[in-house]
């Protein structure tokens, strides 16, 4: 996917029409997790759920990065690159996933996007 973004490319964890939450992955090789209310401050309703932008063993450039992200009923796992793994609380719910470029200036790729509902 090309599009514009400061804000990254990555990965909708769950959008259920009224909140939404993101792992937000940026060019300059860090990543988030955000919650998107879209009611709230007219529009400006982003909140990160885990703090700063955090290091976490992203490849530069063209370089190509797998991330594995298990939600497990509030623990929300996310795995990057086979040896980087953080552990997220987060409200259970439900909703869509997806795919994401945000806006300015970014161009990604993605190839693979496997999506199960686990029992």
């Amino acid at each position: 996917m090309e599009g514009n973004s400061n804000f990254g490319y990555g990965l909708v964890l769950r959008d259920d029409q009224k909140e939404n939450i993101y792992l937000a992955i940026s060019s300059w090789l860090v990543y988030n997790v955000f919650s998107f209310d879209p009611s709230a401050g007219g529009g400006w309703g982003w909140e990160t759920l885990i703090g700063n932008w955090t290091k976490g063993g992203l490849v530069a450039g063209r370089g190509i990065n797998s991330v594995e992200v298990l939600m497990q009923n509030s623990a929300l796992s996310i795995t990057i690159n086979g040896n980087f793994s953080r552990i997220v609380d987060l409200p259970s719910g439900s909703g869509q996933v997806g795919l994401y470029v945000s806006n300015w200036e970014t161009g990604a790729g993605f190839d693979n996007f496997h999506f199960e509902e686990l029992p």
